[in-house]
């Protein structure tokens, strides 16, 4: 959310872009200095998105046995796959002339895998939730909600047919916030989860 905010505000303050919806996010990460910003948060953030979904693969395991027979490890799949689009649309976006097909791609990738990662582990969590009570009942209405509005907002990205020019720059916007609360809620469910080892040899 810091992010996306401060690109936008940087680069209207200079001028560069018009402000919000006028703008899409890469249009905003092209000038100096909020490519700065962009550059920094996505080249930390797809790790760290990586790392969300392993760790939200390990506490759906911790939680409950039976999670196996639903496949969580598709959600960590889909999310690490789309991190490292994340990292492409980073590495194709310059602030000089930049590879836009492959920007696009990379950029439509990361949204459309990360999203099916959300709704897949929703459906994870609901089969698990009705034995085993694994998640508290602000989680499963926050995932319910959120998954809800990424389906919707996905359909509208990709059957709407709005003539507004700036309705797609929106839907991006909206979108990429929808991920990060829901990025957010698996945070929230691993507050107390501690990972332990024993590296003990024989």
């Amino acid at each position: 959310h810091n992010r996306h905010t401060c690109m936008l505000n940087l680069a209207v303050h200079y001028g560069q872009e018009k402000p919000f919806p006028a703008a899409t996010i890469s249009n905003t990460a092209q000038h100096y200095p909020s490519y700065l910003v962009f550059r920094f948060a996505t080249i930390c953030g797809a790790p760290l998105l990586i790392m969300t979904w392993v760790l939200n693969y390990f506490l759906l395991r911790s939680k409950c046995s039976r999670v196996r027979w639903f496949l969580p490890e598709v959600s960590v799949l889909l999310g690490t796959a789309g991190a490292l689009a994340l990292m492409g649309s980073t590495a194709t976006l310059d602030t000089g002339r930049h590879n836009t097909g492959w920007h696009v791609k990379c950029a439509t990738s990361f949204f459309l895998l990360t999203i099916f990662a959300c709704l897949y582990n929703t459906f994870v969590n609901i089969m698990v939730q009705r034995t085993s009570h694994c998640f508290s009942r602000l989680s499963m209405v926050a995932k319910y909600i959120l998954s809800a509005l990424l389906a919707v907002w996905l359909y509208l990205a990709l059957y709407s047919k709005n003539p507004n020019k700036n309705f797609g720059h929106v839907v991006e916007y909206v979108l990429a916030f929808l991920i990060l609360g829901y990025v957010y809620v698996i945070g929230y469910d691993m507050r107390d989860f501690r990972l332990d080892y024993d590296l003990t040899t024989a």
